[in-house]
């Protein structure tokens, strides 16, 4: 199994860590959603609606644990960035340990 995917959501106003939440697995529903997010969001020019849905998203892989708005306040953009990307290279491994797959992983 993967490394997990954690983050961290901090005190908006202190910047004190409040609580770091961890998720060991990825649900394929996430997954679907974390590359429709890739084909519509443009990093080098992010749109509040792709922070938005960024957001959003960070909230279902944790579980609902903290509100989007307090992602948003309370949250590093560069470690929900993160969040996303290791969605998208958990499927990239994924599909190279497929069977039929030419490539194996590692090489």
């Amino acid at each position: 199994m993967a490394a997990p995917i954690t983050v961290t959501l901090y005190d908006p106003i202190t910047s004190e860590v409040k609580q770091t939440f961890t998720r060991s697995f990825i649900p394929w529903a996430i997954l679907k959603r974390a590359l429709r997010i890739q084909n519509t969001i443009h990093m080098e020019n992010l749109q509040e609606s792709d922070m938005d849905e960024l957001a959003g998203l960070v909230v279902t892989v944790f579980g609902d644990q903290f509100s989007v708005e307090e992602a948003s306040n309370g949250m590093d953009i560069a470690e929900m960035i993160t969040v996303l990307m290791a969605i998208l290279n958990r499927a990239g491994n994924l599909a190279q340990a497929l069977p039929g797959n030419p490539t194996k992983p590692g090489s």
